[in-house]
């Protein structure tokens, strides 16, 4: 049996004692004091959720909606707090078909799991997809499955995370979101993405091909990719498609004026990948609406001004193919 930890523990504990009815009154956002306890990051979140769902409270309210179509489940795999994995244990005790609930985003317990960076993050995905196997290809009302979440997750276990989902949903690589975006775009732009992108380009090589609906290949996503940690991306994808550097998108934009436009320190980097790959990008004028501009009017350093407006002379003079 669960015993209080804490002052605020006590207090929930007499409250329900006291009036017990209120472990099934709603606010005004739909919120039962259960899905409020599932949210709560605090060290005595576990000890709420079990109170209130204990019999003669209301084990109901696992079963409860709030105005978003969320279940105390979908909170508590948001939940980041250190007592996360066991709240998440005690609503699948009482409630297994929470695990299969949509809430109004189409978004499964298992979408909100694959947004969690805490360490319990790998354990609840694990017995979410014991509970329903069919979670992996699961896809809400953007088109997302859990892979394209989980991409960007940067706990420590993110990378085992991908590999479970994939495990369990191999083709989860080649599906496209309402944008078009394989997983493979979302992990471009993510914070330390170089281990995610080589495991993703192995396990489908042709989303380095794929045009999301504003033309963009992952490779554009990369240019434009900030982070330091994301230095060798362009040459990982070029690597695989090498005439993706030639690829406009609807804008008439290359990956190149992307990179221009880039304003963290692997810009240098990128350039020189794309430069290498395809010289006469630079004097390559994008549709951006009224103001077409070439890579070099992107560029802010005057280094990589000066050195893409040599380039730009050598094209005009014929000197590169």
């Amino acid at each position: 049996m669960y015993q209080p930890r804490t002052c605020v523990d006590q207090v929930v504990a007499i409250l329900l004692q006291q009036y017990p009815e209120a472990a099934s009154m709603a606010d005004r956002d739909g919120l039962l004091p259960v899905h409020i306890a599932a949210a709560n990051d605090g060290p005595q979140a576990s000890f709420m959720v079990n109170e209130l769902l204990r019999p003669g409270k209301y084990p109901n309210g696992a079963k409860c909606e709030d105005r978003q179509g969320m279940l105390p489940m979908h909170h508590a795999c948001h939940n980041e707090g250190e007592d996360c994995g066991e709240m998440f244990t005690e609503l699948m005790r009482v409630y297994p078909d929470a695990c299969k609930h949509e809430d109004r985003s189409g978004m499964i317990p298992i979408h909100h799991a694959c947004l969690n960076e805490s360490q319990a993050v790998m354990s609840i995905v694990h017995d979410l997809l014991l509970e329903f196997p069919e979670a992996a290809g699961n896809a809400d009302r953007h088109g997302l499955i859990p892979l394209h979440y989980a991409v960007n997750n940067l706990c420590p276990a993110g990378f085992d995370l991908v590999k479970l989902l994939t495990e369990k949903y191999p083709d989860g690589h080649r599906c496209e979101d309402r944008q078009g975006k394989v997983p493979l775009h979302y992990a471009c732009q993510g914070a330390d993405p170089y281990e995610i992108v080589d495991f993703c380009l192995r396990k489908y090589p042709d989303g380095a091909k794929q045009l999301d609906m504003h033309g963009l290949l992952p490779l554009h996503v990369a240019a434009h990719n900030p982070n330091e940690l994301a230095s060798d991306l362009v040459d990982l994808l070029l690597c695989v498609y090498m005439e993706g550097a030639k690829v406009e998108s609807k804008d008439k934009m290359l990956p190149m004026h992307y990179a221009c436009q880039n304003k963290g320190t692997v810009r240098t980097t990128f350039i020189d990948a794309l430069l290498a790959a395809y010289p006469t990008s630079t004097v390559k004028m994008d549709l951006v609406p009224s103001d077409p501009n070439q890579p070099i009017d992107y560029t802010k350093s005057k280094q990589q001004r000066e050195q893409l407006a040599q380039l730009h002379r050598d094209v005009l003079l014929g000197q590169l193919d």
